[in-house]
C-alpha cells in the first residue's frame, strides 16, 4: 500500500473522533474544573448563568472555558492566596 493511501484511511476513521465537542456546566459535568478536566484539545465547556465558588486550572489544555450567556450572570469566585512577603 502506498503510505498517501494509508494516511488518507486513518484521517477517514480517526477524523471523525477527534472533532471538538461542548461540554455543557453543570448539565454534562458538575462544575467548570470538572468539564475542563473531561475536556480534550480544542473542546468548548460552555457554563450556565451562576456564580462559580472554584478554582480553575486549564492543565496546559488548548480548550475554551466560555459563559453561556455573557460574563454579566456567570461569575467565577476563585480564592486568592497571597505568599509575598510585601504589605498590601
Amino acid at each position: 500500500m502506498k503510505p498517501y493511501f494509508v494516511a488518507a484511511i486513518l484521517f477517514l476513521v480517526l477524523g471523525p473522533a477527534s472533532r471538538a465537542t461542548t461540554i455543557h456546566v453543570p448539565q454534562d459535568q458538575p462544575t467548570i474544573q470538572a468539564g475542563i478536566d473531561a475536556a480534550n484539545n480544542g473542546d468548548t465547556v460552555l457554563v450556565a448563568p451562576g456564580t462559580y465558588y472554584e478554582q480553575i486550572n486549564f492543565n496546559g489544555k488548548n480548550i475554551l472555558v466560555k459563559s453561556q450567556n455573557g460574563y454579566k450572570v456567570t461569575v467565577i469566585m476563585g480564592a486568592f492566596e497571597y505568599q509575598g512577603t510585601e504589605d498590601w
